[in-house]
């Protein structure tokens, strides 16, 4: 969805987000500024990754966390940037805050779990997924059991790569934290698809879970 496709002003949105008495407007708005302002961050974030040597899917990770930051700590000021329009501004605001994402990611301080731990293995079933997630508690690894069941079940029409990638996203990844780069190298030595088919199939999964 390219930027004028969205009429609503990028400072409503930004306003909308915040708004703590309704949680699905807020989260609406924050789906409509990521379409509203992605396509341009991601060309920009193209130029930086190729003069820096970063693979596209260091940029792809870079506006998401752009995203995320801006989600978390909403500091958009205006008076700070010329331009003659509010969303301009907007845009350059967000550049700002990509290239010093993109630039912790060059320099490897932004690592999120890659240093943490390198055991992470990809998830290829439910049963791995529980294994993961138990806790020893019988009644809630019950719930948990139950649950797991129940998404089984919802993804019986998806196929078997959607499934593992689906599985493992699921897994690992938070709000604040990312897969790491030797996870995703796996996923795509597993499945067989590039970063970029193995994010496609991430948000098609998500989209089959919730409509069944």
């Amino acid at each position: 969805m390219s930027n004028n496709a969205i009429k609503i002003s990028g400072i409503e949105l930004l306003n909308q987000m915040t708004n703590l008495e309704d949680a699905n407007k807020a989260r609406e708005a924050f789906k409509l500024f990521c379409a509203k302002f992605g396509g341009c961050l991601l060309r920009y974030a193209g130029v930086w990754c190729a003069k820096w040597g970063i693979s596209v899917s260091d940029g792809e990770r870079g506006v998401d966390i752009t995203f995320e930051r801006v989600l978390r700590h909403q500091s958009f000021d205006p008076l700070k940037y010329e331009a003659n329009e509010l969303d301009m501004r907007i845009e350059i605001w967000l550049k700002r805050i990509l290239h010093n994402v993109l630039y912790d990611i060059k320099t490897g301080r932004l690592s999120n779990l890659e240093v943490k731990d390198r055991s992470l293995e990809v998830i290829q079933n439910t049963d791995a997924l529980y294994e993961l997630w138990k806790t020893g508690n019988e009644d809630e690894d019950e719930n948990l059991r139950n649950a797991v069941r129940l998404l089984d079940e919802k993804m019986k029409g998806m196929s078997e790569n959607m499934r593992i990638i689906y599985l493992t996203y699921m897994a690992y990844e938070t709000q604040h934290q990312y897969l790491p780069r030797y996870l995703t190298a796996k996923l795509q030595e597993i499945t067989g698809l590039s970063q970029p088919t193995i994010k496609v199939y991430k948000q098609r999964a998500k989209k089959y879970i919730q409509s069944h």
